[in-house]
């Protein structure tokens, strides 16, 4: 997350079939960014938090217009019973 940036960027690791890629998405005052029900803003995501996000394909970059801040893989693993 680089919000400093003008305008700010976010850069996710996303998977293209079997094969990973790097994406740079623009995110603009307007997008929604959210975590449930609770409104967030680009500062609480964290390098390694999971994401969905959608995004509008431009001329020349990806602009978000919603992002949705996902539990991370070790919340959602069911705890081990014995």
């Amino acid at each position: 997350v680089e919000v400093s940036a003008t305008p700010p960027t976010l850069t996710i690791k996303v998977m293209r079939g079997k094969a990973e890629e790097t994406i740079g998405v623009t995110v603009p005052a307007t997008a929604r960014i959210s975590q449930g029900k609770a409104a967030k803003t680009l500062t609480d995501i964290k390098v390694g938090d999971r994401v969905w996000l959608k995004y509008d394909q431009m001329k020349d970059r990806k602009e978000a217009d919603q992002i949705r801040i996902l539990k991370s893989a070790s919340q959602t693993a069911k705890p081990k019973t014995s």
